[in-house]
């Protein structure tokens, strides 16, 4: 529901909060639970923008997103609803980067409001002998890597970070996105652990009407899960079946011909990942993660066929001052190195969380490649900084530097943008974050990242750097 342009209200804040009021001494608690996330963020651009466009490239605007949630359990089944308001602010009215983003469905709003279905599900467990059948069913989110939890946490905080929603994810950076469906996970001790799903997504991303869902696309999943001490390793495949014909496909050939091309975009995807706990003693705890994906179909009128890869390497000091951590790594998606043949070969990311993978999100692994080396220290147990460079390129100067997290609306936005470079470097990007846990219920965390772009990068839009950054606060209490 599309509430009409307002400024920033406590209004919604404070009901939820007297919701979650301590009862009164003596009264029973209800059969059920709730949950509350608002998060605050304003955000700066100093953005790219094509040469010659008079469009705003540099701006600030905010958001504030609500979250409610009612768990009502029953034995082995939990019935979860959650709804959500989300408050844009000040979007540009002619700009370019994340705020032209929000601002493209919003239409002529500035500060458009949404109440929205974020959750409504069943979820449960049946056992059957020694076999466990756990089922999620209605509106649920759902995360590539997340199927099955770990017992070894350092492998889990490694998924975490670097292989979760890295092609299906609930994209939260931005307003979110959730999955209708239906989710299954079939675990036996003595054999790994099947997961597999059938789900349409709902709008979402920069779209803030998300409790719409986009029938146009299908989306199914099958991986087999084997899980050890030490270890992990998935094998997975996944379907993608786009057939939204109101939108125009964003590829490397020319308007024209993409305009005319209305056929289906069929991905059938396959790949793994596979985490070992290398090194671990007091000192030092070492892993190294590989993550491979293949893809082939249809991409409208052509044949599909592509690939990415990530190989990343981590270590933690546990015994140190601030209990450093250092990552390196290479990420690869494939391009397209000729648009006038019958083929695209152009790797496509799905429906992913792309900021995780992307702090500036300017760029994807769509058609990239990229060398990164980034560290984090704790300085107390409530503050956290990291800071990272990575080198970015395209893998293709015949195709786009793409940006975008995957479908968002069912008409209108193809989900993915792509500009063409006059040189296949993209350039060098520096960035730092800071989180501090000011108490359990209550966090702050600030970014800033600068691109120090390539001549290509200048050639192309007249600057050769961009800039973002953003302080947010989260807030999140659960009760009876």
């Amino acid at each position: 529901m599309r509430l009409p342009a307002q400024r920033p209200s406590l209004i919604l804040p404070l009901i939820i909060l007297a919701l979650l009021s301590p009862k009164a001494a003596g009264a029973e608690s209800p059969p059920f639970t709730t949950d509350v996330n608002i998060r605050t963020r304003t955000e700066h651009l100093d953005w790219l923008q094509p040469r010659d466009s008079s469009a705003t490239d540099e701006y600030s605007f905010s958001q504030v997103k609500t979250q409610l949630g009612i768990t009502l359990p029953a034995d082995s089944w939990n019935f979860r609803i959650q709804g959500q308001y989300s408050q844009l602010l000040e979007l540009p009215q002619n700009g370019v980067g994340l705020g032209a983003n929000y601002r493209g469905p919003s239409g002529t709003d500035s500060s458009p409001g949404e109440l929205a279905l974020r959750l409504l599900s069943l979820s449960g467990r049946v056992d059957y002998g020694t076999h466990t059948v756990r089922i999620v069913a209605g509106r649920s989110l759902y995360s590539n890597g997340n199927e099955v939890v770990s017992q070894n946490p350092i492998i889990e905080g490694v998924k975490a970070q670097r292989i979760h929603n890295r092609l299906i994810g609930p994209f939260e950076f931005t307003l979110g996105r959730s999955f209708d469906g239906v989710q299954l996970n079939i675990d036996h001790p003595l054999s790994p652990t099947l997961s597999g799903a059938f789900m349409r997504p709902s709008q979402g991303g920069f779209e803030p009407e998300i409790t719409k869902q986009i029938e146009e696309i299908d989306l199914g999943t099958a991986a087999m899960t084997f899980s050890g001490d030490r270890s992990e390793l998935q094998l997975f495949s996944y379907l993608y079946d786009d057939n939204r014909t109101r939108v125009v496909k964003v590829d490397n050939r020319p308007l024209l011909e993409r305009s005319s091309d209305t056929g289906g975009i069929t991905l059938l995807n396959f790949g793994g990942h596979w985490v070992q706990h290398l090194e671990n003693t007091p000192d030092l705890q070492t892993t190294l993660l590989l993550w491979g994906v293949g893809q082939t179909g249809d991409w409208g009128s052509l044949t599909h066929q592509a690939a990415a890869v990530a190989l990343e390497y981590t270590a933690s000091f546990p015994r140190l001052p601030s209990r450093p951590e250092l990552r390196a790594g290479w990420n690869w998606g494939s391009g397209d190195n000729d648009p006038e043949d019958d083929k695209h070969t152009t790797f496509n990311m799905l429906l992913p969380t792309v900021r995780q993978y992307a702090r500036s999100p300017f760029f994807n692994q769509m058609n990239t490649h990229s060398l990164f080396v980034e560290g984090a220290v704790k300085v107390d147990d409530q503050i956290t900084t990291s800071a990272g460079v990575k080198y970015l390129r395209l893998s293709s100067s015949a195709d786009l530097l793409y940006a975008g997290g995957g479908a968002g609306r069912s008409r209108g936005d193809f989900g993915f943008g792509g500009s063409a470079l006059e040189d296949p470097d993209i350039g060098t990007l520096i960035d730092g974050t800071i989180v501090w846990k000011v108490r359990p219920e209550l966090q702050l965390q600030g970014y800033i990242g600068h691109l120090l772009g390539s001549s290509g990068i200048r050639r192309t839009f007249g600057s050769d750097h961009l800039t973002f950054a953003f302080l947010e606060l989260t807030l999140s209490f659960a009760g009876n």
